[in-house]
């Protein structure tokens, strides 16, 4: 899969066995892990219950990925379902081609 500049450069930040998944649910709506999706929902206290150590020791940066990535794709369990739904960036972009049409 190929990822935007901006998500790639969103994504470096996080643990490496993270990144991935990561830019898959910004890129694609691709349904990440239990842990991811707490963050996106905003659900920090879920996200240290569903936590590795690593992610554990990382939360600070989980904390300001929520600063960098789209809004339509956090904030809560609904805003990621309709994200996931939509098919992340790939989804909008193709929504507004056909918009534009």
């Amino acid at each position: 899969m190929e990822y935007s500049q901006r998500t790639l450069e969103i994504t470096r930040y996080l643990p490496s066995h993270m990144q991935e998944a990561a830019a898959k649910y910004i890129e694609f709506g691709i349904e990440p892990s239990g842990f991811l999706t707490a963050v996106f929902q905003n659900d920090f206290r879920d996200a240290v219950v569903y936590a590795d150590t690593v992610n554990s020791k990382a939360l600070r940066t989980y904390a300001q990925l929520l600063y960098d990535v789209p809004l339509a794709c956090k904030g809560s369990r609904e805003a990621v379902q309709r994200w996931i739904e939509l098919g992340g960036l790939a989804g909008v972009m193709k929504n507004t081609a056909k918009q534009d049409t």
